[in-house]
């Protein structure tokens, strides 16, 4: 999961441009629907407190990003792409996750 987490987060910093659209959209790959207004405000929450936490430890940022097999994508922003997994894993971690 930790491998699929970065995989989508770094995906998505490439080919989205707006936070909340990328967290929408990962909810959505993860759950099959679209979160409630409730749900998004929770994760959107959850991302920028991940993402000022990581911008104070940049070296987290590194570490965290360093998992798996999978080819790295060059994320300029380390703590974006980091904050987006730790959501990522999050919404993984939801009981209504569809994971196979």
């Amino acid at each position: 999961v930790l491998e699929a987490s970065r995989v989508l987060a770094q995906t998505l910093i490439k080919n989205e441009n707006e936070i909340e659209s990328k967290v929408n959209i990962a909810f959505r790959k993860i759950v099959s629907r679209k979160p409630t207004s409730g749900e998004l405000r929770i994760l959107m929450d959850y991302f920028n407190e991940q993402r000022a936490r990581l911008d104070k430890m940049k070296d987290n940022s590194d570490k965290l990003l360093n998992v798996g097999e999978y080819k790295q994508e060059n994320a300029a922003a380390e703590s974006e792409a980091a904050a987006l997994m730790e959501t990522i894993l999050m919404t993984y971690n939801l009981d209504q996750a569809d994971v196979k």
